[in-house]
């Protein structure tokens, strides 16, 4: 296996939350780099340790996946980005996925990065400009639309803008799944839940990956006091695709013993691991100190121990 663009791929994995894949190609890239001086094997490591929620772990992988023969590595500090995100350290990621957009402002993730920090932070309008710079940079696509419309949804002066940029991203893909989900926000924050509803269900039958319409539609309807028909939707996604942890859940959540929801558990590599939230005040993300070789070697794979998944 060709370890160029693995990096990349291992961001792809963690963002559709495909944790045993995620878990096997960390693997093979671990076992092809054994004198650690790839930043790929780290980068997938850092996926791997943000989503079994090891951040301390995650931080030094991050670290060692940024820089690579004194060069900065683009695809690191996107990793690294996203653990200070994890950890609510806001700034700092912005300032990662500036470097990154600073030397590759044709790409999309760290324009988006910023975005979803300036929005956590209740920094709106910044997070409106960055989202319109993406549209000159980038270029116009269904995925600048959307986060386009991601920057502009909260605020009711420009929610109507939002759908605009939300209809020209359908009018280019009618399957595109975040621009959906964008709508359904809409019209759940206007207490519309009648027409998400509507709009999820008239999706459904058409789509590639319906499992997440099926997740997303059931926690419409179960807001909607309709646990009945929200059970039976995470039932279908869950038959559709027996790994979707939000899909089983949700439907433990309705009906802890419900036998669908054991018979459809899926055991995501890590999940049977003893692990504990972090106390995010405790992590280290001194990303500048002075670690010695010697001492990570000794020491990173200490108490993290990865179980396959069955």
């Amino acid at each position: 296996m060709n370890m160029k663009g693995m990096d990349l791929y291992s961001f792809l994995l963690w963002h559709e939350d495909m944790g045993q894949e995620l878990y096997k190609l960390m693997t093979r890239l671990n076992e092809m780099s054994l004198n650690e001086t790839r930043s790929e094997p780290w980068v997938a490591s850092a996926y791997y340790a943000i989503s079994i929620n090891r951040l301390s772990k995650a931080v030094i992988f991050a670290m060692r996946g940024s820089s690579y023969m004194g060069m900065k590595m683009p695809e690191g500090l996107i990793a690294k980005a996203h653990v200070f995100m994890k950890l609510k350290k806001y700034q700092e990621a912005v300032e990662c996925f500036r470097e990154v957009m600073s030397r590759n402002p044709e790409r999309l993730e760290p324009h988006r990065g910023i975005v979803d920090c300036y929005m956590a932070t209740a920094r709106g309008r910044e997070a409106m400009t960055v989202a319109i710079g993406a549209m000159k940079s980038v270029g116009q696509s269904p995925r600048v639309f959307n986060l386009c419309a991601t920057a502009l949804k909260k605020d009711p002066l420009t929610v109507s803008k939002a759908k605009a940029y939300l209809e020209r991203a359908l009018e280019i893909d009618n399957g595109f799944l975040p621009a959906i989900f964008n709508l359904v926000d809409i019209h759940e924050s206007d207490g519309k839940y009648n027409e998400g509803i509507q709009l999820l269900k008239s999706y459904i039958d058409a789509r590639v990956s319906p499992s997440k319409l099926h997740v997303r539609l059931a926690g419409l309807l179960s807001r909607n006091g309709m646990d009945d028909s929200a059970a039976d939707q995470y039932a279908i996604a869950l038959k559709l695709d027996p790994s979707n942890k939000e899909a089983r859940e949700g439907l433990n959540r309705l009906d802890p013993t419900s036998v669908r929801a054991n018979e459809s558990s899926y055991e995501l590599a890590g999940e049977d691991m003893d692990l504990e939230d972090e106390d995010e005040d405790e992590v280290n993300t001194d990303f500048g100190a002075d670690h010695g070789d010697s001492e990570l070697d000794a020491s990173i794979w200490e108490d993290f121990a990865l179980t396959e998944t069955r």
